[in-house]
Formats: C-alpha cells, structure tokens, sequence
C-alpha cells in the first residue's frame, strides 16, 4: 500500500502521473510505500496491517490507502483501523467479509 499525502515527496521526487478510471483522469504524486496488507483478521472484513511507518498507528491517519491491484493503483478509504497487539488490524470500505479480504 502507498500513500501521496502532503509533505510524503518532497522536490523533485513529486512527479505527476495520470489514470484513467471511466471518465475521470485520477492525477496523483509518485507514491511512498508505507506498509503492506496482511492475512485476513475475523470474518467481518477485517485484515492485518504491516506498517513501516513510525510510529507504527501513525499509517492509520492517512486517507485514500491507495493499493495496487492487477499492476494497477486504486484508492481505497479506510473504515477502521487500531493497534492489536504488536501490530494493527483494519478495514477498508467495500471489503465487508474475509473472502473478500483475501482477494487484495
């Protein structure tokens, strides 16, 4: 998962790209990887998260989580999210059961 937030490039890393999503054009920073999803957590489309970020609940204050998915980025919104341990549980919109969760 990646993240373009205010401040995540700095100079001339920020380079803009664009994607075409039906009829709108998705403009978007070079994007900083930030963590990656992990198996699935219960059966209400909850999923282990692992965050490279410091501290490591601080990945969960970012909006869009933008994933890649067949070689392509999409935007994902966050529902939910809390430290569970050592590391952090979450659940993104449209991800309601854990077959579903499998398929990131």
């Amino acid at each position: 998962m990646a993240y373009a937030e205010a401040g995540a490039c700095s100079g001339s890393a920020a380079q803009e790209s664009s994607s075409r999503r039906g009829d709108a054009v998705v403009s978007r920073q070079r994007l900083l990887t930030m963590g990656r999803l992990g198996a699935p957590y219960g059966v209400k489309g909850w999923m282990r998260v692992h965050s490279y970020a410091s501290p490591p609940d601080g990945i969960l204050r970012y909006r869009p989580w933008w994933i890649r998915r067949g070689g392509e980025w999409q935007p994902l919104q966050l529902c939910e999210g809390r430290p569970h341990g050592k590391s952090l549980v979450a659940r993104l919109e449209g991800y309601e059961d854990r077959e579903a969760v499998r398929e990131l």
